[in-house]
């Protein structure tokens, strides 16, 4: 049982982190294909086979050309788009580092906006990558520039802190953080926010307090006190499958995320008419 227990876990981990990354490539796309003059369709390809060093090889030239150029902001551009190949074959660390080197970029032409951008990029991929100590420190910073922005990434980090507490273990931490930032949000007007991404769907908000519930309901579950448990347990009850459809609107390839995440809610509901009987 107890082994069951650490894979459904490791399951939950694993959903919550994608499903945070909200934004996707997107906007990257149409950033790469309005600032080089390359094949797109042909680096396009190439990612989605995840033949890295090909598509990585496309980028450094159009790297090389802005550099030569003094055009920051195109190698910014070429420095994210390499990192994001490494996340997305879960090379972090590499990951990480071009997403330094485009920062230093973005920083170089003081657009604080771009800077907040990257600097969301980071925040997730040190998630990733659990690079905690990284995380720590940028992360004051980073919610510090958005909040002075009004950015959605305002939100956004915060979640991300949740799923930081989350993957440490630190169940404590992460109801008292969940259970003061939910109502906190839920009162956040999102059309006083500066919302920087093409592809921000309306469910954004709904879809932050969704998930942190679902940290808080598993935090209480995981409580030694049996009855901080039982709330946890009529919590994740409350969640029910129909209100998981929102992470299903933006991308047409996320099913495995609803399945994965309404086999969670399957398993601690059997877990607790187990406990109790109930049949």
């Amino acid at each position: 049982m107890k082994r069951r227990i650490y894979d459904i876990s490791l399951i939950i981990g694993l959903v919550l982190c994608n499903i945070v990354a909200i934004t996707g490539f997107s906007q990257e796309k149409k950033l790469l294909k309005d600032s080089y003059p390359f094949d797109y369709d042909r680096f396009m390809y190439l990612y989605e086979k995840d033949s890295i060093l090909p598509a990585k090889k496309m980028i450094e030239q159009s790297i090389s050309a802005s550099l030569k150029k003094h055009d920051n902001h195109g190698a910014a551009i070429g420095y994210n788009t390499i990192g994001m190949l490494y996340e997305r074959i879960g090379n972090y660390e590499v990951a990480r580092e071009y997403y330094k080197k485009s920062h230093n970029y973005v920083a170089a032409d003081g657009n604080q906006l771009k800077i907040n951008l990257v600097q969301d990029k980071l925040l997730e991929v040190c998630i990733k990558g659990k690079f905690y100590h990284c995380f720590d420190s940028l992360y004051p910073i980073a919610q510090s520039l958005a909040a002075k922005l009004q950015t959605e990434n305002l939100l956004k980090n915060q979640l991300l802190k949740a799923k930081m507490f989350y993957n440490r273990h630190m169940f404590d931490s992460l109801y008292s953080f969940t259970e003061q930032l939910i109502p906190v949000i839920q009162k956040t007007n999102l059309s006083t926010l500066n919302i920087t991404r093409d592809s921000l769907y309306a469910n954004f908000k709904t879809s932050i307090v969704y998930q942190l519930r679902l940290y808080n309901a598993y935090a209480q579950i995981k409580n030694s006190s049996g009855d901080i448990r039982e709330d946890g347990y009529r919590e994740l009850l409350k969640l029910d499958a129909d209100s998981l459809r929102i992470y299903v609107i933006r991308h047409k390839h996320t099913d495995h995320y609803f399945y994965a995440l309404l086999s969670m809610l399957s398993y601690y509901k059997g877990v607790y008419y187990k406990e109790r009987q109930i049949f």
